[in-house]
């Protein structure tokens, strides 16, 4: 998995492209927390590149977005495959998680 970060309208964004497995996730979850670490608990994810989504993974961003919005903040998700976004519809996690159709929508709902 490779992990890209960068800034936007105010927000971090959190790139991800590859599977985000067991092993993915781990590192995903160190990433968030280096970022929450900051004080960055405004976060878009964007999850375009990626194909599949585990629980591990899907636990990574549970537990980034509790942070985040105990520090005032929030994780959003935007640009989510069919596949993956099927995923969250399944674990009703689409309800908890914000989650947007493009980028730029994520971050307008600033």
């Amino acid at each position: 998995m490779e992990i890209a970060i960068s800034e936007a309208a105010g927000a971090t964004v959190v790139e991800l492209t590859g599977e985000l497995d067991s092993g993915a996730a781990d590192e995903l979850r160190q990433a968030l927390s280096a970022l929450l670490d900051q004080g960055r608990a405004r976060l878009v994810v964007d999850l375009e590149g990626v194909p599949y989504v585990e629980s591990r993974g899907l636990g990574a961003l549970v537990t980034a977005m509790k942070r985040a919005r105990a520090l005032g903040g929030d994780l959003k998700l935007c640009a989510l495959r069919a596949e993956v976004l099927s995923i969250f519809g399944v674990t009703h996690l689409n309800k908890v998680v914000p989650v947007f159709l493009t980028r730029q929508e994520a971050l307008a709902s600033w």
